[in-house]
């Protein structure tokens, strides 16, 4: 359900253009979420806890898009988070993995392009596989890298926490110099999944 419900929303956001100056707006360009539209019951995260809901899903839909604005000069200028610990972590510890919040119709995610370019957003799935490009008429002048820094899982009472800062290099195309270094979150998200998954070695 989750994959279908990505789907639909990924074909409305999908070949459209920002032009300089203008704002995308996440709820704007996807619409309503109804059964009507051909939306299913998927996971979503509500007061902390893990439940079906209409339209689950999509939350991975922003965080890829979220992802993709990390590593661009476009300015995000709505942003909500809901846990970054929703799972344990499948192989190598990947920085933003999840973490976006959407929520129809009041929970946004926006940015501005405020290149001189414009920009196309393309999204598309394959089977199960969620994939996105940023498309721009020109390259930009720096690449973007994102550092996670002192990962580790701290016990706060009786529950646990996923601790981080996770930094946003931004490398000069031409000369591989790093040019800024700027904090992007200040990670702080309780675990959502059984704590004797956490790795031993992780807990401080």
């Amino acid at each position: 359900n989750k994959a279908e419900n990505i789907d639909i929303a990924g074909k409305k956001i999908s070949g459209i253009v920002i032009h300089p100056g203008e704002v995308f707006s996440f709820w704007k360009t996807v619409g309503k979420i109804t059964r009507r539209n051909g939306y299913k019951d998927g996971r979503i995260i509500q007061n902390n806890k893990l439940i079906a809901g209409l339209g689950g899903g999509l939350c991975n839909l922003g965080n890829t898009i979220h992802l993709l604005l990390l590593h661009s000069p476009l300015t995000v200028t709505e942003f909500h988070k809901h846990s970054d610990a929703l799972a344990p972590d499948e192989g190598k510890r990947v920085p933003f993995s999840a973490g976006t919040s959407v929520c129809y119709n009041h929970i946004d995610y926006r940015f501005k392009n405020t290149t001189d370019q414009n920009i196309q957003l393309v999204v598309w799935c394959d089977g199960e596989t969620l994939n996105a490009e940023l498309r721009s008429e020109k390259p930009f002048g720096y690449t973007y890298d994102l550092v996670e820094e002192d990962h580790h899982f701290k016990k706060e009472g009786e529950k646990f926490f996923r601790v981080s800062k996770i930094y946003r290099n931004i490398i000069n195309r031409e000369t591989g110099e790093i040019t800024n270094k700027e904090l992007v979150l200040d990670n702080h998200s309780e675990v959502l999944f059984d704590y004797e998954l956490i790795p031993k070695e992780l807990i401080k």
